[in-house]
């Protein structure tokens, strides 16, 4: 099987005409075989969540606390990464009237990055402690900020946030 430039309709498909014309003469095992690696090597690299099971939603939020309590000022990013550890899939039992819960938590849930008018950009890294709405979406009401200048923590919670709104840190 050949593929013919002539017959492309599209200019904008030449642009894939060495891709294509490599993988045409190979045979379907090999293409498989290929695809399959990049697959698994690919699918490696994603970071998989630690299931973890809890009591109770409370036991949850003490664990969490906990870490940012943890964290101390003039920490780098990836300190306060190890802290918190990567996402976990969180599993509390029904308990009363409340229903079970099978959550992941990214850790962070949110991150922001901020460029102000000095060298050093800002990184505010958002992680679950405190549910508000209870609508089963987080938000970053519900989550503690933590503020990174320079890859060193500058603050930890909304008061440090505010001030840095406030001063003009996080524009």
């Amino acid at each position: 099987m050949s593929f013919d430039k002539s017959s492309v309709r599209s200019k904008s498909l030449l642009f894939f005409y060495p891709a294509i014309s490599y993988f045409l003469p190979m045979k379907k095992e090999i293409f498989l075989i290929i695809t399959f690696i990049l697959f698994v090597v690919l699918n490696g690299y994603a970071q998989k969540p630690e299931v973890k099971q809890y009591e109770t939603f409370d036991l949850f939020l003490e664990e969490q606390n906990k870490k940012v309590a943890q964290v101390i000022q003039g920490s780098s990013k990836k300190e306060v990464e190890a802290v918190f550890g990567g996402p976990i899939r969180v599993q509390i039992p029904k308990v009363g009237k409340m229903k079970p819960l099978d959550k992941l938590f990214k850790q962070p849930e949110f991150m922001n990055v901020f460029k102000p008018n000095t060298e050093s950009e800002v990184v505010v890294l958002w992680y679950f402690t405190t549910p508000r709405d209870q609508n089963g979406v987080l938000s970053k009401r519900e989550c503690t900020p933590v503020i990174l200048i320079a890859d060193k923590v500058v603050g930890i919670g909304w008061d440090d946030f505010n001030k840095a709104r406030k001063d003009g840190t996080l524009r």
